[in-house]
């Protein structure tokens, strides 16, 4: 799926092939997922600290969008 992550500075990041989407509150707010990268097509991980989003785009809707912001 493609995710798209809006950040507050106003940049914006696109991930192509996102998966296992997951909000993580063990250490911190945290939005975390797998990814496939364009530059050498190697899967890696991404966490991302929530308060610095201003939000999240999801291609598909096989993310439930509300269980991202449950603890």
């Amino acid at each position: 799926m493609e995710l798209i992550i809006f950040l507050k500075n106003g940049n914006t990041l696109k991930f192509e092939n996102a998966s296992n989407v997951r909000f993580n509150t063990n250490f911190f707010t945290v939005l975390c997922f797998d990814y496939v990268s364009a530059s050498n097509h190697k899967k890696k991980s991404a966490a991302f600290n929530y308060v610095h989003l201003a939000g999240v785009s999801f291609e598909e809707e096989l993310v439930d969008v509300d269980s991202l912001f449950k603890a």
